[in-house]
Parts: structure tokens; C-alpha cells; sequence
């Protein structure tokens, strides 16, 4: 977060990189290196001490003091030492955007108020220029800015402020100004959908309510059964009678007879894969509750006889939305009959679009004006090959614009351990790591508890993956765990070691030898543990990145989630960033813990 700070830092002050090159007495090139993410000086270093004085003495020289307070917040009779000090806490604080209580005490949102501003300079936006521009009242644009109001619910607002500024952008040429402030990529910036979806979850990034959302997706995760339970009404009775073969459906009604046709059809000829996709309005299946269940049972029939199910999901940045429809699908992606996706294009404000397709059988389609759909929506049902092959190549290049949004496997698959991650790891655990325990440990446990062949190869296959996936990131980005700990003596009984498919517990003596490994691990750089006193999440495994999010299941059946949208990514690295602050201890106090644990 160094660089997006110095960056936004810059722009707020209207000082580019020559300028505090000038005031550093360095070469430019130094400072862009900053400026670019390329560099980031020790903090206390000499570099950093210059950096620190370069910006505060620009600042003060070009009447720029109180937009640079404003920024890093910090009150106004603050003495000159006191907004240095500020500052350099600002500039390299790991844990960016948790302050939430603005100087002048009365903003909630000031990490979206703080992005706004900076974005409206970029731009050369006034309040009343974007007030306009959304037809709305410039007095909710400064209270955007101010950080007492935030456009949580408004979707609407939010998608217009940021193609506003989007547009801005690409007018005025700033795309690489953008880069710098945001990280964005230049290859993402060079598409307008992608530019928008980037900037979109920069600008918003995630707050209480989508926290809210992703402690109870994990816990559902942590609590589902994975058995697909049959339905109380039979197929039979979802399926009634069908008396209307029609080529065209009308209306809320004709839809819903052409959906319970395409489902019989499907249950008649056994298709290997269906694939569906609908970004009208769900009232067609969520407002009667008999009909909803008539889908459920049918969605179910489909899968227990074999056919595969892939499904484009209508969902908005809104986090409580994404994890509503990973939850509403969650019991049947480990039956491996289901794939989901995301689609990354914007969607439609003017038409909505359902196409459920089964290539080999039928395909509903139908493109009707938005909130128009249930009285004068028209459905085709189409069963002519050509047309299934339109239709297919259709759906085809909608999917070639999605991105998977969830994966299901077996935890214990060792093909599928390998976790993609370009950048830091945070874990969160409620048992010491398979992957920090050392290999005379495992070899002990296994012996003690007689673990022998195929067993035994697949918990040291297990351990290699995970060991070496942990050294990977020491080397590269960093790993950061949160787990409990406490003395063996305090525990009820011996506490069992992390080995999903295995229940196996420490001795004394192997439990204490894990501890002085995470000890030593804890000495190099790459690596940080975070005792904690009870785990953030009950009998589940966490794993975050920028790239992805790896959730596991520590009781039966044991089952691992991926999720990989951007979104749910970023919200779940800021909720983690927030326990790591609310739990920090400096290394050395962290040494002392442990070792009185193995006392």
C-alpha cells in the first residue's frame, strides 16, 4: 500500500516526482521508483527520512499543509515534528484504510471520501460538475467527499461516479496517472470494462455490511451438508402436466411453463451438460414459493441423473449478492455436477438477457426491456439444431468473458493443493500448520498412530505440498498465520494436528517440536505468526490472498472452496489486515509466548 499512498499523497498536493526529486536532492529516478511500486524504503531508513521531509517541505513552500493533514489525518494544531511523525505512521502503516473516525470526528467512510477527492482532482471534477453529471445534489457529493455519507445500497450512484471519473480519465489522457494512484495495471487499464471493474473496486473497496457477509459465508461453508437431499415433492409433481408445446412464451407465466418443459426434456434425453444464464429480474422463481420448490427438485433430479450444470450468475459488485448465490448453490458443487461463473462485462441498463441452453435438446432465450419482462416478456423455445448451435456460440462468447467463481475439491486431493498466489498469504487457523511442522514431527505422529501405506504416502504428500507452498511465499510476498496457542498442559486433551482425513494428536514433546520450528521460521523475514486466544473462524482453515481465497473444511466432509472473484478477494484481505492489526504483537514479544508454551 506504500506506493498507492505516496501516490495519492502526491496528487493532493499537486507535487510530482521531479518535484520531491528536487527536494530530496536524489535523481528523479529514485522517486519513481517509489512512485511505481518498484521500491519501498525501509521505514526509520535514511531514504525514507528524506522522503518524509521532501513532501512536508513541498507542502509547506506551495500552501499545500492542510490538504496533506487532510489526507493523512492529522489535526490542525499539530505541531511540525507531530505531522512528520504522522506522516511516515500513514505512509507505511501495512494494515491501509482501518481508520475510519475522520480528524474533525464526524466522518464513517473516510477511506472512500479520501479516494473520491483524490480521483476528482485527477480529473478536475467539482462538486457541482458531478452532481450534474449524476443528476444529484452537490451536497451528497461533499458529504461523499467528507466521508459522512457512503453510496452503499445505490448502485446506481456508485456505477455513475465511477464512469464519470473513468471517462475523465480517458479524456484528459491520465490513464498512467491512474496506474500510479490505484496499482491498476497498464494491460487492465487498456480496456474500458476492465478499467471499470478495477477502478470500481478500488474506489469502494468493502465495509461492515460485506464483513458481515463474509463471516456468514464461511461459516456456511464451515456448517452445509454436502449430501443432495432429494426434495420433498416428487419429480413428477414438478414436472405436472405440459399442454403447451408453443415456439414462444409470454410473460412471467410463459416463462415459467418454458422452464419446466426445458427441464423435462432434459430428464427425458440424459444430456451430458446444460448451461444457463438470466440477468432479468428472479421474480419469475423467488416469488412463488411452490414454484421455487419445483425448480429446486427439478435443478436436483438433473444432477443425480448425471447431467452437469453451468451457470453464468447475475450478480453486482455487492458482496452480500455474491455470497447469497455462492450459498443458494453451495451443497451441490462438491458433487462436481456444477461449475459457476461470473461474468466481467458490465451489465445492461436498458435490455435483460435469459438463455438457459441444452445444446443437444432445446434452448430458452429472450432479450426484453428491462423491468418489462414479467407482463410483456417474450421467450422463445427453440429446438431446431441450427438454432442450438447459434445459441451455443452465443453462450460460448459469453463465457469466454466470465471468470470461474467458484471451485470445489476434496481437501485431501494433493493435485489440486498447489494454491496460486503472487502475493502475501494471510492464514487463518484454528490448529497449528501441517505446512510449519517439522518432518521428524509428522514421521512421529504417523509411527505412533500406525499410519501405513497409502495413508501414510498421502499425509506426507499432503505435508510436502503445503511445506513447500509455505516456503515459496517466505521467499517471495510473506505468510502471515493467525492461529490459537497455548501450553500443552492447558488443553482439555491432546490437541489433534492438521491433517484433514486424519484424526491424530501430539504428544507433548511433538506438539512443543512444532512449536520451536514456528519459533525458528518465525526469524526469517518471509514469515510471521500471530497468536491468538480463540480462532476468527470455528473448525476452518483460511487462506487470503490478492489472487485468491482458500477455504477448508477441518471436519467431515472435508471439502475446500476457492473463490476467486476480485471482489470477494480485496474484501476478504481488508477484513484480514483488520484482525492482524486488532492482534499484533512485535516479534520478540510473539518469541516469548511460544516459548512459555513450551515450557
Amino acid at each position: 500500500m506504500f506506493h498507492e499512498r505516496l501516490n495519492m499523497l502526491l496528487i493532493s498536493i499537486g507535487a510530482s516526482g521531479s518535484d520531491i526529486a528536487v527536494h530530496m536532492e536524489c535523481d528523479r529516478s529514485n522517486v519513481n521508483r517509489f512512485i511505481k511500486g518498484q521500491r519501498t524504503p525501509k521505514p526509520g531508513g535514511s531514504s525514507a527520512v528524506k522522503l518524509i521531509e521532501a513532501i512536508c517541505s513541498f507542502a509547506d513552500k506551495h500552501g499545500k499543509t492542510d490538504e496533506m493533514r487532510s489526507v493523512i489525518g492529522c489535526e490542525s494544531s499539530a505541531t511540525a515534528a507531530q505531522v512528520r511523525e504522522r506522516l511516515a505512521l500513514w505512509l507505511f502503516e501495512s494494515t491501509a484504510w482501518n481508520n475510519n473516525v475522520h480528524p474533525n470526528g464526524t466522518a464513517m467512510y473516510r477511506e472512500f471520501g479520501q479516494r473520491l477527492s483524490i480521483l476528482m482532482k485527477l480529473t478536475g471534477l467539482s462538486n457541482s460538475r458531478l452532481s450534474q453529471l449524476l443528476s444529484i445534489d452537490a451536497s451528497y457529493i461533499s458529504r461523499f467527499r467528507n466521508g459522512s455519507r457512503y453510496p452503499r445500497s445505490n448502485t446506481k450512484i456508485k456505477s455513475g461516479i465511477c464512469a464519470a471519473l473513468l471517462e475523465r480519465i480517458y479524456e484528459q489522457g491520465k490513464l498512467s496517472e491512474l496506474a500510479a494512484l490505484t496499482g491498476i495495471s497498464a494491460d487492465t487499464l487498456s480496456g474500458r470494462d476492465s478499467a471499470y471493474n478495477e477502478l470500481f473496486r478500488w474506489l469502494y473497496g468493502t465495509d461492515k455490511e460485506a464483513t458481515f457477509a463474509l463471516e456468514k459465508l464461511v461459516n456456511h461453508i464451515g456448517n452445509f451438508s454436502a449430501e443432495i437431499k432429494a426434495p420433498v415433492m416428487s419429480v413428477e409433481e414438478a414436472i405436472g402436466s405440459i399442454d403447451d408445446p408453443s415456439a414462444v412464451y409470454f410473460g412471467m407465466d410463459g416463462l415459467r411453463k418454458a422452464v419446466i418443459r426445458f427441464f423435462s426434456d432434459i430428464l427425458t434425453e440424459h444430456p451430458r451438460e446444460v448451461f444457463l444464464y438470466s440477468d432479468q429480474n428472479m421474480d419469475w422463481m423467488t416469488s412463488d414459493s411452490s414454484y421455487a420448490l419445483r425448480w429446486a427438485t427439478l435443478i436436483a433430479a438433473c444432477i443425480r441423473s448425471g447431467t452437469k450444470i453451468n451457470i453464468i450468475h447475475n450478480i453486482s459488485r455487492d458482496l452480500s449478492e455474491m455470497a447469497d448465490a455462492i450459498k443458494s448453490w453451495l451443497p451441490l458443487y462438491p458433487s462436481g455436477m456444477i461449475r459457476s461463473f461470473y461474468c466481467k462485462r458490465r451489465q445492461d441498463e436498458r435490455f435483460s438477457t435469459t438463455l438457459f441452453l441444452c445444446p443437444e435438446t432445446a434452448c430458452i432465450s429472450g432479450s426484453n426491456f428491462k423491468g418489462t419482462e414479467n407482463e410483456h416478456g417474450l421467450y422463445r423455445y427453440d429446438t431446431d439444431p441450427g438454432l442450438l448451435n447459434a445459441h451455443r456460440q452465443a453462450y460460448d462468447d459469453l463465457l469466454a468473458d466470465s471468470e470461474e467463481l467458484v471451485k470445489a475439491y476434496n481437501t485431501t486431493d494433493c493435485e489440486k493443493l498447489t494454491i496460486r498466489s503472487e502475493s502475501e498469504v494471510i492464514v487463518f487457523s484454528g490448529k497449528l500448520s501441517l505446512a510449519t511442522m517439522p518432518e521428524s514431527v509428522l514421521r512421529s505422529i504417523s509411527d505412533r498412530h500406525k499410519i501405513q501405506n497409502e495413508g501414510r504416502a498421502l499425509l506426507f504428500e499432503m505435508w510436502k505440498k503445503q511445506r513447500d507452498f509455505y516456503h515459496k511465499c517466505i521467499g517471495k510476498n510473506g505468510i502471515q498465520e493467525c492461529i490459537p496457542v497455548a501450553a500443552f498442559s492447558e488443553y482439555d486433551k491432546a490437541p489433534i494436528a492438521d491433517m484433514p482425513g486424519f484424526e491424530l494428536s501430539y504428544t507433548k514433546e511433538e506438539y512443543d517440536e512444532h512449536l520451536r520450528n514456528i519459533i525458528s521460521l518465525s526469524e526469517s523475514f518471509g514469515y510471521r505468526f500471530y497468536p491468538l486466544t480463540n480462532p476468527v473462524f470455528d473448525k476452518i482453515r483460511v487462506r487470503v490472498s490478492k489472487e485468491e481465497v482458500v477455504v477448508s473444511r477441518m471436519t467431515e466432509p472435508f471439502i475446500t472452496i476457492t473463490l476467486e472473484h476480485p471482489s470477494m478477494c480485496d474484501a476478504f484481505v481488508s477484513y484480514a489486515e483488520v484482525i492482524l492489526k486488532e492482534h499484533y504483537l512485535d516479534k520478540s514479544s510473539t518469541k516469548a509466548l511460544l516459548e512459555k508454551c513450551t515450557e
